[in-house]
């Protein structure tokens, strides 16, 4: 979702006001005309947040009439930054109610002693703290922003339990740029290590309250710098990364760390300014074992994911035969490169049924059952048994095997209705694989899971996603799989680990180039013991000009060229249009030329 800021107020942003000497006394305030001219100006309202900040908003006498402005062009969300001054008024508070406005307010310290210097004045802070009370209790649902400063870090003590007497939805931070905090405010600036600290304190109390965690605007902390206090929260080096990517990339430097960090291949570099300032001796660089034990859940709700449970595809050989249905996003792994929502809980049956019904009336021959992890769905068995009621001619359970291990479920599961299984398997090593899902001792489980399933009946095939942890190894996976099962049909589907969603951590993406060896000599085994395989061309796969165009990898799986309706986050070279595979191949997604660039694009 785009976002556009209106600035009600200039020369006072709350979340820098600790670094302007003049306060909210030195904000002057923008004319209706102006404010007007920044909304109008959009072109895309329906995907647009709009953020309305600059001082406290509620102040300026033209909100109201900015606000409907907003409201008439039909924006999809909106943000309020506020002190929490204009909230102390029930008008206010009144006209906010029932409008869908996140309300974010920025209030640093619950002590005044330590509110005064972060915010600049005095005279407001019983205004501010009872603005912030009342709109609790009205069940305005505020959200606390805490700016990452030394003025914070004196008082956190009675702030978090000043928290935790009121109905706060949430607790954000936010680390101030260091280039907009200089002058004045470098005094307040805390390095990275004492940042990460502070945030690591108001997480485990909102965690503990249960409320919201995350950050308001600017995901600055690299993990070199959190001496692992934000471990638990990991996904928030990943936001850090497409944060600077999209914006302030240019901004980025090398540092001493960088050179054997196992990062530095999707990571861009230190900010230049907080090198600057605080030199670099406090950063180190990260292996990539220690980043693939992050917790990666997303943090921060607040933040839209994206997530769809239903995925129609398109092919050119078979147009509108292949339909997916996500029946829910939690998991009992925690794989670095998956890109589901794994906050997402199950769907309700009925609303499964319909679905079902929509693909089969939409010509989808060939159902795709997923997850999350679907058999975690309690109602499996029954949305398996609705869909064979309908024109379903091949139904496929996408799984990791835990619980399909058990042999009774696995019949029952059978029973309900698939003809085709595709389980999970990262790594022929139990240990190894145990690492990559974060499941000790599932290794074992998907093996026999496999084994149940096919005798049973099933065609059962591999899904190997091909990640940094793993890639060095697929010729080993592939003797492994042959060995495990000699006998009968076998097939794996091989993935390649991409920046699918906002849940991936980009750390774990290989290049194309360094794997494009294992691949092929895994391959080739493939094709002289009988193993299937497929997912080497067509949406998320392997380019083709990564295997040399070399046909005898891709004759095989023509037909599985399969795209989604959404084509913008797809990227294509111009050099491409001379390739003899363009009209076969879809290109690479836009992320990873983000991150690698495109140099490896060669028609052929």
């Amino acid at each position: 979702m785009r976002s556009v800021r209106v600035e009600l107020f200039g020369n006072d942003d709350l979340l820098y006001r600790f670094a302007n000497e003049a306060g909210p006394k030195g904000r002057v305030a923008a004319t209706r005309d102006a404010l007007y001219g920044v909304v109008d100006a959009v072109e895309d309202p329906a995907h647009t947040r709009v953020t309305f900040a600059g001082s406290d908003p509620l102040e300026h006498p033209d909100f109201p009439d900015v606000f409907e402005r907003c409201v008439e062009r039909g924006f999809a969300g909106y943000r309020l930054i506020t002190d929490g001054f204009g909230l102390v008024h029930e008008p206010v508070r009144e006209f906010l109610k029932g409008r869908d406005v996140e309300l974010l307010v920025v209030f640093p310290a619950s002590d005044e002693r330590f509110y005064a210097p972060a915010m600049r004045t005095r005279a407001r802070f019983e205004s501010c703290r009872s603005g912030l009370e009342l709109a609790a209790a009205a069940g305005l649902e505020p959200h606390v922003v805490v700016s990452l400063h030394r003025f914070a870090a004196g008082g956190i003590d009675d702030t978090l339990g000043w928290l935790d007497k009121h109905a706060i939805a949430g607790a954000l931070v936010d680390y101030p740029d260091v280039r907009r905090a200089s002058g004045v405010g470098a005094a307040g600036l805390l390095d990275y290590r004492d940042a990460a600290a502070l945030t690591a304190r108001i997480f485990a109390s909102n965690r503990r309250s249960r409320r919201v965690s995350g950050f308001a605007e600017r995901w600055a902390i690299p993990p070199c710098g959190a001496d692992g206090a934000l471990d638990d929260y990991g996904d928030l080096f990943n936001q850090r990364n497409r944060h600077l990517r999209a914006r302030g990339r240019d901004r980025l430097v090398r540092v001493a760390a960088c050179q054997t960090c196992d990062l530095a291949s999707a990571c861009g570099g230190v900010e230049s300014d907080y090198v600057e300032r605080f030199g670099e001796s406090q950063l180190r660089p990260i292996p990539l074992v220690e980043a693939n034990g992050w917790y990666t859940k997303p943090i921060n709700r607040l933040d839209e994911v994206s997530y769809q449970r239903v995925s129609p595809y398109e092919s050119r050989q078979a147009p509108g035969t292949l339909g997916l249905l996500r029946i829910n996003g939690h998991c009992n792994m925690g794989c670095s490169f998956c890109f589901v929502d794994l906050s997402h809980p199950d769907e309700p049956i009925a609303d499964l049924r319909a679905e079902l019904d929509a693909l089969a009336a939409s010509g989808v021959t060939e159902l795709v059952v997923s997850g999350g992890e679907p058999t975690l769905h309690p109602n499996l068995p029954d949305v398996l048994r609705y869909a064979r009621t309908l024109p379903f001619q091949s139904i496929e359970l996408q799984s990791n095997g835990v619980k399909l291990a058990n042999r009774d479920f696995a019949a029952e599961v059978v029973d309900a209705g698939i003809d085709i299984a595709c389980l999970s398997l990262h790594s022929h090593r139990a240990e190894e694989s145990d690492r990559i899902t974060k499941r000790p001792k599932a290794f074992a489980r998907t093996v026999q899971a496999v084994h149940n399933l096919r005798d049973l009946g099933v065609w059962t095939r591999f899904a190997h996603v091909i990640n940094r942890l793993n890639y060095r190894e697929v010729p080993e996976f592939v003797q492994f799989v042959r060995t495990e099962y000699p006998t009968g049909k076998l097939d794996i589907c091989f993935a390649i680990a991409q920046e699918i969603s906002g849940q991936t951590s980009t750390w774990i993406l290989p290049t194309f180039s360094e794997i494009r060896p294992y691949v092929k000599e895994a391959l080739d085994f493939c094709l002289e013991n009988d193993i299937g395989f497929s997912g080497l061309i067509g949406q998320g796969s392997y380019p083709p000009c990564m295997l040399d165009g070399d046909l005898k990898y891709y004759e095989r799986v023509m037909h599985q060229v399969y795209r989604s309706a959404n084509r913008s986050e797809w990227y294509k070279a111009p050099r491409c249009e001379g390739c003899s595979f363009n009209e076969h191949c879809v290109g690479v997604r836009r992320s990873y030329v983000d991150t690698y660039g495109d140099d490896e694009l060669v028609p052929f």
